[in-house]
Formats: structure tokens, C-alpha cells, sequence
């Protein structure tokens, strides 16, 4: 839990290696649970097809393991990365995005898309609490990586920055190019919201890691929409008032 909220890459790495080194498939079969080797099923044409690598891959390494425990050598959209963040804050269950749910015509209905279920439970209960207390940590404890941004916010985040180092064409890894990521959901006790950001940050910025780049952004939007409810439930307690005097 320490070395998440701190967001330590040794740390995922030695603990990938501890418990999966003799076994390397069965992290991946993990990886595959969570619907990460698979398209998110969203409505829109032209999602890019996830890679998720095995040790038949031709690029498996012995780095292979530990790098991935931490996010490097996968590649996955961050719309698959909030499903699995969605899917924690739904006690489990992975439900399948959509930005349609209904096609009207002259203003009749013509078709649905109600929410529909990809899986009902990502993993065990406890395994769902102990990541649970994990994002709370690393937003609401002091010393996780989103203590300071979210100190004192009216609602408590869940969530996890995140700063990769990405290649630039030829150039490779010279330019210093990081993109930046904060990735969770809100109200904590009580979700209503996911959320992902993710921004590429130029070469040589002197502001890359997560939490200074990604994570004001996500705070921008859930303070927005956390004043948005709090309106729209202060406004439905006073129409209430109202039709009981």
C-alpha cells in the first residue's frame, strides 16, 4: 500500500517478481481478466486493437515482468485503464462505455442502449476493498502522490497519478518527452464519477509527473462536477420543502 501511494515502480517490480517470476502467464492471465488484452466495446469505429505481451512474445525479456507490473511494455488506451478504475469503484463489475443511450427520431425513441455488464466481478471482494483503500491512500493520506492536490476538497478523490517516459519517433528517449496521467473516481464513499487524464507533455518540460501536470486537470473537472450535483441536489431539497409547506 506504501509503495503504491508513493507510486514506486521498485516496488510493483519486486513484488511482480516475488509472487510471479516461476510463473510469468499467470500475471498475464491477470491482465487478461481485467479485459486489457481486448477492445473496450465502445461506439465508436477506429479503437486501436491493445497489446498485452505473453513469454512466447518474440520482445519477452527478463525486464519483461517488472516492467509491466508498473505499465511499460503494454499497450493499452486509457479508456481501458478507467474501465478497470470504473470497475473498482462498482465494487467490481466492469461495465462495458458507451456515449449513446438513446436514437430519437421527431422526438420518439427509436432505439436504447441500456448499461450493459462486461464482467461481474473483476476480482474478490477483499481484493476489491484492499484496492479500494489503496486510491483513498494515495489521495487522502498523507505522502501519497495526491495528498497535496486534493487537501481540503469538500469530496474525497480515489485515484493514482501516473508519469511515463515515451519515445519520440527516431529520436528515441532523448528528448525527455513524459506523458502524465491521473486516473479515478469520485465522491469516495459514494462514486458517481470516473475520470481519466492524460496529457503528452513536450520535450525538456520542467512540470511532467502526474500529479503536477495531470492531476489539477482532474481536480478542475471533479470540483465542476461536484458543484454541478451539489446545485442540482440543493435545488430537488428545496423543491421538496416547498411542496411539503
Amino acid at each position: 500500500k506504501k509503495a503504491f501511494e508513493h507510486s514506486s515502480n521498485v516496488g510493483m517490480a519486486k513484488m511482480a517478481t516475488a509472487y510471479y517470476a516461476k510463473n510469468p502467464m499467470q500475471f498475464v492471465e491477470h491482465l487478461r481478466r481485467l479485459r486489457l488484452n481486448k477492445n473496450s466495446g465502445i461506439d465508436l469505429k477506429g479503437e486501436a486493437e491493445p497489446v498485452i505481451k505473453t513469454p512466447k512474445s518474440k520482445s519477452w525479456s527478463a525486464t519483461s515482468l517488472p516492467w509491466m507490473s508498473f505499465g511499460y511494455e503494454v499497450l493499452i488506451s486509457p479508456l481501458q485503464t478507467l474501465m478497470v478504475y470504473n470497475a473498482v469503484a462498482n465494487g467490481g463489475r466492469m461495465m462495458r462505455p458507451y456515449l449513446v443511450n438513446q436514437v430519437q427520431k421527431n422526438g420518439r425513441e427509436i432505439n436504447s442502449f441500456p448499461p450493459s455488464v462486461l464482467e461481474e466481478r473483476i476480482a474478490g471482494e477483499e481484493t476489491i476493498r484492499l484496492l479500494q483503500d489503496c486510491l483513498n491512500g494515495v489521495c487522502q493520506e498523507e505522502g501519497g502522490t495526491g495528498y497535496a492536490l486534493f487537501k481540503g476538497t469538500p469530496y474525497k478523490v480515489s485515484g493514482k497519478t501516473g508519469t511515463a517516459l515515451m519515445a519520440n519517433g527516431n529520436r528515441g528517449y532523448s528528448d525527455h518527452i513524459y506523458q502524465s496521467s491521473f486516473a479515478g473516481y469520485f465522491p469516495s464513499n459514494n462514486p458517481m464519477y470516473s475520470c481519466i487524464v492524460v496529457i503528452r507533455n513536450k520535450p525538456f518540460a520542467k512540470k511532467f509527473y502526474g500529479a503536477s501536470v495531470a492531476g489539477p486537470v482532474f481536480k478542475e473537472i471533479a470540483d465542476k462536477l461536484y458543484a454541478l450535483h451539489f446545485n442540482q441536489a440543493d435545488v430537488a431539497s428545496n423543491e421538496i420543502v416547498k411542496r411539503d409547506s
